[in-house]
């Protein structure tokens, strides 16, 4: 129990899930994490983006954190974090980005979003900004009005009630499914628009998962604690709909730098375009 009491340990998490995910699952997360990993006076942190998370994280304000693959691969070159683990939906380790618009829209192809109205989630996210947007800037299709929702929910909504034209979000594809590849996307997981169709107008990827990674200042007796517990929630029947409603993963498996460095490359490909517009 001494040990127990000692242990004071913070969880960050940015605002991407949105407030009705973070209110649902924030608490249960933290009574999961101190059954389970023993952490007696768990903090659980929301802050206003994962850039701020990663900048806690290297600081030592926080002990572990939830990154975004682009937020990570941005960090991993200038700082100490570590890498644990990575989220797995379905089979795979990774997943893709999709620019949307909606099933009616006459918006075919990349170059028809050139001075539109596109949605974005955040300058953090691989699948809601980070690829979609090189893409556009490489090509010359450059929107003409951009817009940071916070969420992928949040972009599909503005999709669907025609606030912006196109958006993007997280997809996963079945490569042996024709014509439409698309096995599950924002738009799937987004409740309130149900009733509406949506189309891809591209692809992007494949991106590795979002990852939980630990501050320098953590001691390996902690950082073991906590990749147990969250490597098995999924096997839990007080975890598994965390790990699915927060985080939307299906479970949590070690991951491997090797994984994040394309990333790492296209993150500094879009800094320089961004530099050079």
């Amino acid at each position: 129990m001494e040990g127990r009491r000692r242990m004071k340990i913070a969880f960050g998490l940015g605002p991407s899930p949105g407030p009705e995910r973070l209110a649902r699952y924030l608490g249960p997360l933290g009574a999961y994490l101190e059954a389970r990993a023993g952490f007696a006076g768990l903090a659980i942190e929301t802050l206003e983006s994962f850039t701020e998370v990663a900048a806690e994280l290297e600081s030592g304000e926080l002990r572990f954190g939830w990154l975004p693959a682009a937020t990570f691969a941005r960090s991993a070159r200038a700082s100490r974090i570590k890498l644990l683990l990575q989220s797995i939906r379905g089979d795979s380790s990774s997943y893709h980005s999709v620019l949307f618009v909606r099933a009616d829209s006459p918006l075919q192809t990349l170059a028809d979003l050139r001075g539109r109205r596109v949605a974005w989630v955040s300058r953090d996210s691989s699948a809601g900004y980070l690829l979609p947007a090189h893409a556009l800037k490489e090509s010359g299709a450059e929107p003409g009005w951009e817009s940071f929702e916070g969420s992928h929910a949040a972009v599909v909504r503005a999709v669907a009630s025609g606030e912006v034209e196109a958006g993007a979000t997280f997809c996963s594809i079945d490569p042996n499914a024709r014509p439409n590849r698309i096995r599950t996307a924002g738009w799937t997981e987004t409740i309130e628009v149900q009733n509406v169709a949506f189309r891809p107008v591209a692809t992007f990827g494949p991106i590795p998962g979002d990852v939980l990674c630990a501050s320098p200042g953590s001691s390996y007796g902690e950082r073991a604690l906590f990749v147990s517990a969250m490597a098995r929630m999924h096997l839990d029947p007080d975890g598994v709909g965390i790990v699915r409603g927060l985080f939307g993963a299906d479970r949590f498996e070690i991951a491997l730098p090797r994984h994040f460095q394309s990333l790492q490359a296209a993150t500094e490909r879009l800094a320089k375009l961004e530099a050079s517009s």
